[in-house]
Protein backbone atom coordinates (compact mmCIF):
# COMPACT_ATOMS: atom_id res chain seq x y z
CA UNK A 1 0.00 0.00 0.00
CA UNK A 2 3.22 2.59 0.68
CA UNK A 3 4.09 1.56 -3.12
CA UNK A 4 0.75 2.06 -4.27
CA UNK A 5 -0.25 5.26 -2.61
CA UNK A 6 2.82 6.73 -4.50
CA UNK A 7 3.44 5.11 -7.89
CA UNK A 8 2.00 6.92 -10.95
CA UNK A 9 -1.05 5.25 -11.17
CA UNK A 10 -1.45 6.98 -15.15
CA UNK A 11 0.80 4.01 -16.03
CA UNK A 12 0.88 1.81 -13.51
CA UNK A 13 -1.93 0.00 -11.83
CA UNK A 14 -2.69 -2.60 -8.89
CA UNK A 15 -4.64 -4.90 -8.39
CA UNK A 16 -4.69 -7.41 -5.51
CA UNK A 17 -5.48 -10.97 -4.31
CA UNK A 18 -5.46 -11.57 -0.66
CA UNK A 19 -5.91 -14.68 0.95
CA UNK A 20 -8.88 -13.92 2.80
CA UNK A 21 -12.62 -13.81 2.31
CA UNK A 22 -12.55 -11.13 5.22
CA UNK A 23 -12.78 -6.84 3.68
CA UNK A 24 -8.96 -5.90 4.98
CA UNK A 25 -8.35 -2.09 6.75
CA UNK A 26 -6.90 -0.97 2.81
CA UNK A 27 -9.57 -2.52 0.84
CA UNK A 28 -11.94 1.25 1.18
CA UNK A 29 -8.44 2.78 0.30
CA UNK A 30 -7.24 0.79 -2.62
CA UNK A 31 -10.83 0.42 -4.72
CA UNK A 32 -10.83 4.39 -4.55
CA UNK A 33 -7.19 4.60 -6.61
CA UNK A 34 -8.63 2.05 -9.75
CA UNK A 35 -7.72 -0.84 -7.82
CA UNK A 36 -10.02 -4.08 -7.83
CA UNK A 37 -9.75 -6.37 -4.40
CA UNK A 38 -9.95 -9.97 -5.12
CA UNK A 39 -11.00 -12.67 -2.16
CA UNK A 40 -10.04 -16.42 -1.79
CA UNK A 41 -9.75 -18.55 0.96
CA UNK A 42 -5.74 -19.34 2.00
CA UNK A 43 -4.54 -22.86 1.56
CA UNK A 44 -4.13 -23.51 5.16
CA UNK A 45 -7.92 -23.49 5.78
CA UNK A 46 -9.47 -25.38 2.54
CA UNK A 47 -6.85 -25.86 0.48
CA UNK A 48 -8.93 -27.65 -2.43
CA UNK A 49 -10.70 -24.94 -2.61
CA UNK A 50 -7.65 -22.60 -2.89
CA UNK A 51 -6.23 -24.28 -5.68
CA UNK A 52 -9.39 -24.52 -8.12
CA UNK A 53 -9.98 -20.72 -6.97
CA UNK A 54 -6.34 -19.54 -7.95
CA UNK A 55 -6.00 -21.53 -10.92
CA UNK A 56 -9.20 -20.06 -12.21
CA UNK A 57 -8.05 -16.29 -11.21
CA UNK A 58 -4.95 -16.16 -13.33
CA UNK A 59 -6.22 -17.93 -16.19
CA UNK A 60 -9.55 -15.68 -16.54
CA UNK A 61 -7.38 -12.52 -15.38
CA UNK A 62 -4.16 -12.75 -17.60
CA UNK A 63 -2.16 -10.13 -15.86
CA UNK A 64 0.76 -8.86 -17.50
CA UNK A 65 2.51 -8.80 -14.32
CA UNK A 66 2.70 -10.76 -11.11
CA UNK A 67 4.09 -9.76 -8.01
CA UNK A 68 4.21 -11.74 -5.15
CA UNK A 69 4.52 -10.77 -1.80
CA UNK A 70 5.29 -13.77 0.46
CA UNK A 71 6.89 -14.94 4.24
CA UNK A 72 8.53 -18.32 2.79
CA UNK A 73 8.93 -19.89 -0.69
CA UNK A 74 5.70 -22.29 0.04
CA UNK A 75 4.00 -19.90 -2.29
CA UNK A 76 5.79 -20.81 -5.42
CA UNK A 77 2.48 -22.28 -6.75
CA UNK A 78 1.25 -18.49 -7.67
CA UNK A 79 4.22 -17.86 -10.09
CA UNK A 80 3.76 -21.31 -11.45
CA UNK A 81 0.06 -20.34 -12.52
CA UNK A 82 1.15 -17.11 -13.28
CA UNK A 83 3.88 -18.23 -15.95
CA UNK A 84 1.44 -20.67 -17.27
CA UNK A 85 -1.07 -19.19 -17.90
CA UNK A 86 1.21 -16.47 -20.33
CA UNK A 87 2.30 -13.81 -17.60
CA UNK A 88 5.07 -11.56 -18.65
CA UNK A 89 7.28 -10.87 -15.63
CA UNK A 90 6.81 -12.79 -12.07
CA UNK A 91 8.15 -11.20 -9.56
CA UNK A 92 8.81 -13.01 -6.00
CA UNK A 93 8.36 -10.82 -3.26
CA UNK A 94 9.80 -11.84 0.16
CA UNK A 95 9.48 -10.55 3.63
CA UNK A 96 10.06 -12.73 6.57
CA UNK A 97 13.20 -14.58 7.70
CA UNK A 98 12.69 -17.62 10.21
CA UNK A 99 15.46 -18.97 12.64
CA UNK A 100 16.36 -22.63 12.42
CA UNK A 101 16.86 -24.99 9.58
CA UNK A 102 15.02 -25.34 6.41
CA UNK A 103 13.37 -28.32 5.91
CA UNK A 104 13.36 -30.63 2.54
CA UNK A 105 9.83 -28.85 1.46
CA UNK A 106 11.73 -25.57 1.90
CA UNK A 107 14.58 -26.36 0.31
CA UNK A 108 12.10 -28.09 -2.89
CA UNK A 109 10.58 -24.50 -3.03
CA UNK A 110 13.69 -22.90 -3.30
CA UNK A 111 13.91 -24.44 -6.61
CA UNK A 112 10.73 -24.35 -7.37
CA UNK A 113 10.62 -19.90 -7.03
CA UNK A 114 14.22 -19.98 -9.25
CA UNK A 115 12.21 -21.83 -11.72
CA UNK A 116 8.89 -19.75 -12.23
CA UNK A 117 10.49 -16.20 -11.11
CA UNK A 118 11.55 -13.27 -13.53
CA UNK A 119 13.05 -11.43 -10.51
CA UNK A 120 13.32 -12.55 -6.66
CA UNK A 121 12.98 -9.54 -4.35
CA UNK A 122 13.19 -9.04 -0.17
CA UNK A 123 12.73 -6.74 1.96
CA UNK A 124 16.50 -7.52 3.68
CA UNK A 125 19.23 -9.61 3.12
CA UNK A 126 18.05 -12.23 5.72
CA UNK A 127 14.90 -12.33 4.26
CA UNK A 128 16.22 -12.91 0.59
CA UNK A 129 18.65 -15.71 2.45
CA UNK A 130 15.72 -17.65 4.10
CA UNK A 131 13.36 -17.62 1.15
CA UNK A 132 15.98 -17.73 -1.90
CA UNK A 133 19.50 -19.69 -0.11
CA UNK A 134 21.65 -19.29 -2.06
CA UNK A 135 20.00 -17.91 -5.28
CA UNK A 136 20.53 -14.24 -6.33
CA UNK A 137 17.81 -11.65 -5.45
CA UNK A 138 17.22 -8.49 -5.31
CA UNK A 139 16.98 -6.13 -1.69
CA UNK A 140 14.49 -3.74 -1.95
CA UNK A 141 13.63 -1.26 0.87
CA UNK A 142 10.20 -1.31 3.04
CA UNK A 143 10.19 2.23 2.09
CA UNK A 144 7.73 5.14 3.89
CA UNK A 145 6.65 8.26 3.73
CA UNK A 146 9.62 10.11 5.81
CA UNK A 147 8.05 13.06 6.46
CA UNK A 148 4.43 11.50 7.52
CA UNK A 149 6.53 9.91 9.96
CA UNK A 150 8.86 12.69 11.02
CA UNK A 151 7.86 13.60 14.46
CA UNK A 152 4.92 15.59 15.23
CA UNK A 153 4.48 17.22 18.48
CA UNK A 154 0.42 18.02 17.78
CA UNK A 155 -0.13 14.46 17.03
CA UNK A 156 2.13 13.35 20.27
CA UNK A 157 -0.50 16.02 22.40
CA UNK A 158 -3.36 14.70 20.87
CA UNK A 159 -3.14 11.16 21.31
CA UNK A 160 -1.83 11.44 25.11
CA UNK A 161 -4.58 13.97 25.80
CA UNK A 162 -6.87 10.84 23.89
CA UNK A 163 -5.32 8.27 26.58
CA UNK A 164 -4.65 11.14 30.27
CA UNK A 165 -0.66 10.38 29.35
CA UNK A 166 0.58 13.49 31.02
CA UNK A 167 4.56 13.55 31.41
CA UNK A 168 4.89 9.96 31.37
CA UNK A 169 7.30 7.80 30.00
CA UNK A 170 5.52 6.09 27.04
CA UNK A 171 6.77 2.43 25.73
CA UNK A 172 5.27 1.73 22.91
CA UNK A 173 4.99 -1.17 19.72
CA UNK A 174 3.07 -1.37 16.70
CA UNK A 175 2.22 -4.29 15.29
CA UNK A 176 -0.28 -7.50 15.52
CA UNK A 177 -0.62 -9.12 18.48
CA UNK A 178 0.74 -12.33 17.46
CA UNK A 179 2.93 -15.01 19.03
CA UNK A 180 5.82 -13.71 16.08
CA UNK A 181 5.65 -10.64 17.80
CA UNK A 182 6.51 -11.64 21.19
CA UNK A 183 4.22 -9.30 22.76
CA UNK A 184 4.20 -11.27 26.52
CA UNK A 185 7.52 -10.65 26.60
CA UNK A 186 7.44 -6.63 26.12
CA UNK A 187 4.95 -7.26 29.12
CA UNK A 188 7.32 -8.79 31.54
CA UNK A 189 10.10 -6.33 30.26
CA UNK A 190 7.17 -3.25 30.99
CA UNK A 191 6.70 -4.32 34.70
CA UNK A 192 10.41 -4.07 35.45
CA UNK A 193 10.83 -0.54 33.43
CA UNK A 194 7.74 0.15 36.18
CA UNK A 195 10.27 -0.27 39.03
CA UNK A 196 12.35 1.89 37.89
CA UNK A 197 9.68 4.53 36.14
CA UNK A 198 6.60 3.99 38.26
CA UNK A 199 3.98 6.63 36.25
CA UNK A 200 5.64 4.55 32.87
CA UNK A 201 2.65 3.58 30.58
CA UNK A 202 2.31 1.06 27.76
CA UNK A 203 1.11 1.27 24.40
CA UNK A 204 -0.15 -1.98 21.99
CA UNK A 205 -1.36 -0.41 18.59
CA UNK A 206 -2.84 -3.49 16.14
CA UNK A 207 -4.25 -6.12 16.85
CA UNK A 208 -4.43 -10.05 16.92
CA UNK A 209 -4.81 -13.50 18.16
CA UNK A 210 -3.44 -13.04 21.48
CA UNK A 211 -5.41 -9.91 22.38
CA UNK A 212 -7.54 -11.39 24.94
CA UNK A 213 -4.62 -13.17 26.55
CA UNK A 214 -2.45 -10.41 26.81
CA UNK A 215 -5.65 -8.56 29.03
CA UNK A 216 -5.74 -11.56 31.09
CA UNK A 217 -1.98 -11.23 31.74
CA UNK A 218 -2.07 -7.72 32.00
CA UNK A 219 -4.81 -7.88 34.75
CA UNK A 220 -3.23 -10.17 37.22
CA UNK A 221 -0.32 -8.24 37.07
CA UNK A 222 -2.40 -5.22 38.00
CA UNK A 223 -0.89 -3.37 35.09
CA UNK A 224 -4.52 -2.66 33.64
CA UNK A 225 -4.48 0.89 34.54
CA UNK A 226 -0.69 1.92 32.39
CA UNK A 227 -1.02 -0.55 29.23
CA UNK A 228 -3.17 0.55 26.69
CA UNK A 229 -4.66 -1.63 23.69
CA UNK A 230 -5.39 0.77 20.81
CA UNK A 231 -6.30 -2.02 18.28
CA UNK A 232 -6.00 -1.00 14.92
CA UNK A 233 -5.12 2.97 14.01
CA UNK A 234 -5.15 5.32 11.34
CA UNK A 235 -3.18 7.43 12.93
CA UNK A 236 0.02 5.39 13.48
CA UNK A 237 2.31 8.41 13.12
CA UNK A 238 0.54 10.35 16.12
CA UNK A 239 0.74 7.50 17.94
CA UNK A 240 4.58 6.96 17.35
CA UNK A 241 4.50 10.92 17.86
CA UNK A 242 3.07 10.06 21.55
CA UNK A 243 5.79 7.26 22.36
CA UNK A 244 9.46 7.92 23.78
CA UNK A 245 10.61 4.22 23.63
CA UNK A 246 9.88 1.92 20.71
CA UNK A 247 10.67 -2.00 21.48
CA UNK A 248 10.39 -4.62 18.84
CA UNK A 249 11.06 -8.45 20.84
CA UNK A 250 10.29 -10.44 17.76
CA UNK A 251 11.22 -14.00 16.96
CA UNK A 252 11.53 -13.00 13.87
CA UNK A 253 11.38 -10.28 11.00
CA UNK A 254 12.04 -9.55 7.21
CA UNK A 255 12.28 -6.12 8.09
CA UNK A 256 9.59 -4.49 9.78
CA UNK A 257 7.66 -1.36 8.37
CA UNK A 258 7.04 -0.46 11.97
CA UNK A 259 10.13 -0.52 13.01
CA UNK A 260 11.40 2.09 9.90
CA UNK A 261 7.98 4.01 10.95
CA UNK A 262 9.61 4.51 14.54
CA UNK A 263 12.87 5.51 13.67
CA UNK A 264 11.75 7.93 11.36
CA UNK A 265 9.93 9.74 14.41
CA UNK A 266 13.02 9.92 16.34
CA UNK A 267 12.12 7.26 19.09
CA UNK A 268 15.03 5.67 20.90
CA UNK A 269 14.46 1.69 19.49
CA UNK A 270 15.61 -1.63 21.17
CA UNK A 271 14.93 -4.37 18.99
CA UNK A 272 15.86 -8.24 19.19
CA UNK A 273 19.07 -9.64 17.86
CA UNK A 274 16.15 -12.18 15.22
CA UNK A 275 15.62 -8.56 13.85
CA UNK A 276 17.61 -7.75 10.78
CA UNK A 277 20.96 -5.30 11.63
CA UNK A 278 19.57 -3.43 8.66
CA UNK A 279 16.32 -2.17 10.43
CA UNK A 280 18.57 0.54 12.39
CA UNK A 281 19.66 3.74 11.18
CA UNK A 282 21.29 5.26 13.94
CA UNK A 283 23.56 4.56 16.83
CA UNK A 284 20.72 4.48 19.01
CA UNK A 285 19.18 1.41 17.60
CA UNK A 286 20.06 -1.32 20.15
CA UNK A 287 19.78 -4.71 19.45
CA UNK A 288 19.44 -7.38 22.45
CA UNK A 289 19.58 -11.36 22.23
CA UNK A 290 15.85 -13.08 23.28
CA UNK A 291 17.91 -15.51 25.33
CA UNK A 292 18.49 -12.48 28.31
CA UNK A 293 15.81 -11.81 30.62
CA UNK A 294 13.33 -9.33 30.85
CA UNK A 295 15.50 -7.30 33.86
CA UNK A 296 18.07 -7.39 31.32
CA UNK A 297 16.46 -5.73 28.73
CA UNK A 298 15.01 -3.21 31.54
CA UNK A 299 18.45 -2.17 32.11
CA UNK A 300 19.33 -1.81 28.81
CA UNK A 301 16.40 0.24 28.14
CA UNK A 302 16.34 2.58 31.06
CA UNK A 303 20.49 2.75 30.73
CA UNK A 304 20.39 3.95 26.67
CA UNK A 305 16.96 5.95 27.25
CA UNK A 306 17.42 9.90 26.65
CA UNK A 307 14.36 12.40 26.32
CA UNK A 308 15.77 13.41 23.04
CA UNK A 309 14.16 12.63 19.89
CA UNK A 310 16.99 11.00 16.87
CA UNK A 311 17.22 12.77 13.54
CA UNK A 312 17.73 9.95 11.15
CA UNK A 313 16.03 11.08 8.48
CA UNK A 314 18.98 12.13 6.17
CA UNK A 315 20.62 8.53 6.95
CA UNK A 316 16.83 6.69 6.22
CA UNK A 317 17.27 8.74 2.51
CA UNK A 318 20.20 7.62 1.42
CA UNK A 319 19.62 4.02 2.28
CA UNK A 320 16.67 4.11 -0.25
CA UNK A 321 14.00 3.90 2.18
CA UNK A 322 11.66 7.28 0.71
CA UNK A 323 9.08 6.02 -0.81
CA UNK A 324 9.23 9.09 -3.47
CA UNK A 325 12.41 7.22 -4.36
CA UNK A 326 11.25 3.35 -4.12
CA UNK A 327 8.40 4.04 -5.80
CA UNK A 328 10.13 5.33 -9.11
CA UNK A 329 12.57 1.90 -9.01
CA UNK A 330 9.98 -0.49 -9.19
CA UNK A 331 8.14 1.46 -11.68
CA UNK A 332 10.97 1.05 -13.79
CA UNK A 333 11.23 -2.54 -13.11
CA UNK A 334 7.15 -2.73 -13.57
CA UNK A 335 7.74 -1.33 -17.34
CA UNK A 336 10.81 -2.08 -18.35
CA UNK A 337 12.76 -5.03 -16.29
CA UNK A 338 15.76 -2.29 -15.35
CA UNK A 339 16.30 -3.03 -11.42
CA UNK A 340 18.43 -0.26 -9.92
CA UNK A 341 18.55 -2.37 -6.99
CA UNK A 342 22.15 -4.62 -4.85
CA UNK A 343 22.11 -8.22 -6.14
CA UNK A 344 22.56 -10.71 -3.78
CA UNK A 345 23.66 -14.24 -3.56
CA UNK A 346 23.46 -16.18 -0.37
CA UNK A 347 26.15 -14.66 1.88
CA UNK A 348 27.61 -13.21 -0.39
CA UNK A 349 26.80 -10.10 -1.77
CA UNK A 350 28.17 -6.68 -3.88
CA UNK A 351 28.46 -3.06 -1.93
CA UNK A 352 25.64 -1.65 -1.90
CA UNK A 353 24.29 1.20 0.68
CA UNK A 354 21.51 -1.33 2.97
CA UNK A 355 24.16 -3.55 4.04
CA UNK A 356 25.92 -0.98 6.41
CA UNK A 357 23.55 -0.31 9.80
CA UNK A 358 24.94 2.19 12.16
CA UNK A 359 22.91 0.33 15.11
CA UNK A 360 24.73 -1.70 17.39
CA UNK A 361 24.78 -5.15 19.53
CA UNK A 362 24.24 -6.04 22.75
CA UNK A 363 24.47 -9.87 21.91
Amino acid sequence: MNLYRHIDKNVVQFDFLTLSLGRGIYEEEAKSMGAHVFHIEPFTRRPVQNMFARKRFFKERRYEIVEIHASSPLRYAYARIAKGVGTRMVIFHGHTARPGKKNFFHRYAEKQVAKYSNFKVACSRMAGEWIFGGDQYFVVPNAIDLEQFSFQNSGRQSVRQELSIDSEVVVGSVGRLVSEKNPLFLVEVFEKLREVWPHAVLLFAGEGELHQKLDAVVNSRGLSGCVHFLGDRSDVAAVLSAMDIFVMPSLYEGLSIAAVEAQASGLHCFFSSNVPRETAFSESAQFIPLSANPQTWANVIVSQYSPKRIDCLGEMRNRGYDINVAAEWMQELYLGGAHPFSLHSGNNSSENPYDDPKGTSND
